[in-house]
């Protein structure tokens, strides 16, 4: 007990030794000053937001796959990605994907990135495409009266420019599910079930009736389980996952 005395003994003198000069106090504020900035910036939710937030069902899925799962969904009017490929024909690689596809993945992920604004420098698409995909494609020559989001994109004069247009969506909306991945050194490989809703009701691209469906995405592993889906390889370099491959798969 005297030996804990002899502590608070000694801070007690301290502390009054610093608040006995106006030197002592203004050192004492200055650090209470940042111990307090520091709590709050600790306590806090900080750091740059994001207008797009993937539903919390998916937090079962690791930071990257929920990253690269994100930018293909919500990509439209018409809901999720559909990507221009056939169910059974086989893995396709970027440079044999359809344009639109690549532009709906890469304004999807300035999107959710918050990069898109009515006026940007067009070597944004250049640096962008290199960063997402695995071969090297040329994007630019196809913003032409290009919709994404609400807006009409076009080149103008080296820049990529913007103006409101209305969003006109179909009669079916498409659907993805993340229930799979697995991944190694080099390669990340996403499992995404795929399906199509009207009227409120859930359909296989065979159009065979899967059930009702509210947008509750918990429901969507039992609805779909039995779905075709896509297998899609990303290569991992550094921070960076870049899309390699699309295949449709059935299940049999």
């Amino acid at each position: 007990m005297k030996r804990i005395k002899d502590i608070f003994g000694k801070i007690g003198s301290f502390f009054k030794n610093v608040f006995s000069t106006k030197k002592g106090k203004i050192t004492a504020i200055v650090i209470f000053s940042v111990i307090f900035i520091a709590v709050l910036v600790a306590i806090f939710p900080h750091g740059k937001k994001d207008k797009f937030a993937l539903d919390d069902f998916y937090e079962f899925a690791p930071a990257d796959v929920r990253a690269v799962y994100s930018n293909l969904v919500k990509v439209s009017c018409d809901g999720d990605l559909k990507f221009d490929v056939e169910a059974g024909a086989g893995e396709k690689k970027v440079s044999e994907l359809s344009k639109s596809n690549l532009l709906d993945y890469m304004f999807s992920y300035l999107d959710k990135n918050l990069e898109l604004v009515d006026k940007m420098d067009d070597s944004v698409i250049r640096k962008t495409a290199k960063k997402l995909f695995n071969e090297d494609v040329e994007l630019l020559s196809d913003i032409k009266d290009y919709n994404y989001g609400g807006y009409i994109y076009n080149v103008d004069k080296g820049k990529i420019v913007r103006k409101k247009d209305e969003c006109k969506a179909s009669d079916t909306k498409h659907v993805l599910h993340l229930y799979g991945f697995n991944s190694n050194k080099n390669y990340l490989y996403v499992d995404i079930n795929v399906a199509y809703l009207k009227d409120g009701k859930l359909y296989d691209y065979n159009n065979k009736e899967l059930g009702d469906y509210d947008g509750d995405v918990s429901k969507l592993p039992k609805l779909t389980e039995n779905n075709s889906y896509y297998h899609i390889t990303y290569l991992r370099e550094n921070e960076d996952y870049r899309l390699v491959s699309v295949d449709w798969r059935n299940r049999s």
